[in-house]
């Protein structure tokens, strides 16, 4: 739990005496990196407040001034750390699974959400508000203020029932999940056109 993350992600590297040669680039993303996942390992027994800098430097294995080169506050950080499980709900929005068969479709992304319960629980715990606007309208821009105030009511409706599935333990099966959101959120038109 104590071990330098940076150390893990370039150990190899180190051997062969190649970190001589990475790049700022290359520098950054590691220390990105190991910083994301210091911050989850430390959010397992502290709040996002009790967190320190320092705290979080020591346990990443990066220098203070390493952190400020690429973030500009632990919100930030948290911010980058839940954009990844956003990002990939999007691309499951795309699929055309959702035209074939809606009750999958909705178990994909329950069955998605399960196995990030690390990255959802920071996101719904920091109650971080990623989107600026509906995730549903990066999928497919709405057409009109109606259909704009539908793909909000649809959006809303599932993301309730999948954060009450995920604070409730995910008892039900991402399948049952799947069935009961396909027969309980409205169809309207098709995602992704």
């Amino acid at each position: 739990m104590g071990t330098n993350v940076t150390s893990q992600a370039i150990c190899g590297a180190w051997k062969d005496h190649d970190w001589l040669r990475l790049s700022n680039a290359d520098t950054n993303r590691i220390a990105r990196e190991s910083l994301k996942e210091a911050i989850m390992q430390l959010l397992e027994d502290q709040t996002l407040e009790e967190i320190s800098i320092t705290d979080l430097v020591a346990r990443a294995g990066v220098s203070r001034s390493a952190f400020y080169r690429n973030y500009a506050s632990k919100d930030a950080l948290i911010e980058d750390v839940c954009v990844q499980i956003v990002e990939e709900i999007i691309e499951l929005l795309k699929s055309p699974l959702h035209r074939e068969d809606r009750a999958a479709w909705f178990a994909e992304i329950f069955r998605e959400i399960g196995s990030h319960e690390r990255y959802f629980r920071v996101y719904l715990d920091t109650h971080m508000q990623l989107m600026k606007s509906s995730i549903l309208e990066t999928v497919c821009p709405s057409e009109g203020i109606e259909d704009h105030y539908q793909l909000v009511m649809r959006e809303g409706a599932f993301i309730a029932i999948l954060t009450d599935w995920f604070r409730a333990g995910m008892q039900e099966t991402p399948e049952r999940m799947g069935e009961m959101c396909d027969r309980m959120i409205p169809h309207g038109r098709t995602f992704g056109r």
